[in-house]
């Protein structure tokens, strides 16, 4: 259940959110009892995560709310009925990432400052392509499995998820 959370949450920081469209983010457990817990967006600075138990910091309140991973079912965002988690970018990434079974690939019209692969458990595999307009990265030593790739330069970002078998 924790690297679920974690995983959603690298490829939510990873991904432009666009929260304006939001009013609510719903906190929901599996107790009945309990039920679901929500907050103004707008009232959220922050939220943390710890080994056992995420922390929801709200502004005006000196302790955070604490969730236990065990008491945490889901997140969910509320907002305009034609919105969704996660948007699109407005405007168009100039990266290029395209990638095959042994190499990953990104060209920029301007300088990179990184490109990183990680896993799925936010594991970073490697670190490559500062300062250059292409990089490229051999996939031969990665295990298996499922991988993300974020690029970025001065002006935009990008980041896609590829599989290698």
């Amino acid at each position: 259940m924790r690297k679920t959370i974690l995983f959603v949450l690298l490829v939510w920081g990873l991904m432009p959110l666009q929260a304006d469209e939001y009013e609510y983010l719903w906190l929901h457990s599996p107790a009945a009892s309990e039920g679901p817990c929500f907050c103004a967006i707008d009232d959220l600075q922050k939220i943390t995560f710890g080994a056992e138990a995420m922390r929801v910091h709200l502004k005006g309140l000196s302790t955070p709310i604490v969730w236990a991973y065990s008491d945490l079912w889901k997140i969910t965002f509320e907002g305009s009925p034609t919105a969704t988690a996660i948007e699109s970018p407005s405007e168009a990434s100039d990266l290029s990432i395209t990638h095959s079974s042994s190499e990953v690939r990104v060209e920029s019209p301007s300088p990179l400052k990184s490109v990183a692969i990680y896993n799925l458990q936010g594991y970073r595999y490697a670190l490559f392509g500062q300062g250059g307009l292409s990089a490229s990265y051999s996939l031969n030593a990665l295990p298996a499995g499922v991988y993300i790739v974020r690029a970025e330069n001065a002006e935009h970002s990008q980041t896609i998820k590829f599989v290698k078998h």
